[in-house]
């Protein structure tokens, strides 16, 4: 039984029916203990906390930085993917996937171009995923579809989930050309992503280095983004857009540019406990006369 006396408190207990002697505790140093606990608690977290945001904002400026370098180095990469890229990676989980884009212009030599992806990935941790793909062509005057290239894709988080205002992450890419006339390429490209409530927006900016006929190489800056209205997860609602600009210093007249946009639905299902399919399917419109009329884009993923 507890009791108080005065500024002291005394603990008294029965054993085996006999009284036991009260243990005395002075009150003032039960409670200096207890709040010295507490101070200990609060600064070990804040010195915690501290530590793991130094850890990420250094590999946020590392990771940056060879960004940059690389950048600095990269040659021509098309621009034409139709594929909003999330800052996820899921440790140990096997992607197998494809990707379609059709299409549809008044102008010949453009309408009907096919283009296809096949490929493979893996978490290989909680920050790293690496993806294999080979990308297929049909041109829009031949009915034969080849592969064009052969392209090994990087993506690596940089921040925790919802750690921050924003999740974000880098991807980094390099594509093999089969083909003589056409050149290996690198594709550089920061992913920034927003929650807030049923809402996500994601945000894609991707950098090209493009020889031209003189010789000199100038980056292109192009984008891509997605608003997505998060309901049920085997079928949610988004809008996208797609663009490029031209020089990062020294931006296309409009009439250059290629800009398009339009709905897309986006969805996964359950297969088993760890299993899933993921596709997403848009249809997109273009906003300025270099881009083509109208362009489909299925894809599907099998997530193991």
């Amino acid at each position: 039984m507890l009791s108080r006396n005065g500024n002291s408190l005394f603990l008294k207990s029965v054993c085996f029916g006999e009284r036991a002697a009260a243990t005395k505790y002075p009150l003032e140093q039960y409670k200096y203990d207890n709040l010295k606990q507490d101070k200990d608690d609060v600064m070990k977290k804040k010195l915690d906390w501290a530590q793991r945001f130094s850890i990420d904002l250094k590999q946020l400026v590392a990771m940056s930085i060879a960004c940059a370098s690389l950048a600095l180095t990269a040659q021509a990469f098309a621009s034409d993917k139709l594929m909003v890229e999330y800052p996820t990676v899921n440790p140990g989980e096997t992607e197998i996937g494809m990707r379609v884009m059709a299409l549809s212009d008044s102008d010949p030599a453009v309408n009907g171009a096919q283009t296809w992806k096949l490929g493979a990935g893996y978490g290989f941790t909680n920050y790293w995923f690496s993806e294999l793909y080979a990308e297929y062509e049909k041109p829009a005057d031949s009915s034969t579809i080849k592969v064009q290239y052969y392209e090994w894709e990087n993506l690596f988080r940089l921040t925790e989930p919802g750690r921050y205002w924003a999740d974000w992450a880098i991807i980094m890419e390099y594509s093999y050309a089969i083909d003589d006339e056409e050149k290996d390429a690198y594709k550089i490209m920061p992913i920034m992503q927003k929650r807030f409530r049923k809402h996500m927006l994601t945000l894609n900016l991707g950098f090209e280095r493009n020889p031209s006929e003189n010789g000199t190489n100038k980056v292109q800056l192009n984008y891509a983004w997605q608003y997505l209205w998060r309901g049920n997860p085997a079928y949610q609602f988004a809008l996208e857009g797609y663009g490029q600009f031209g020089d990062v210093t020294n931006w296309s007249p409009r009439s250059q540019q290629t800009h398009q946009i339009g709905p897309a639905l986006v969805g996964l299902f359950k297969s088993g406990q760890d299993n899933a399919w993921d596709y997403r399917l848009g249809l997109y419109f273009g906003l300025t006369d270099a881009t083509p009329d109208r362009a489909l884009m299925v894809s599907v993923e099998y997530e193991i």
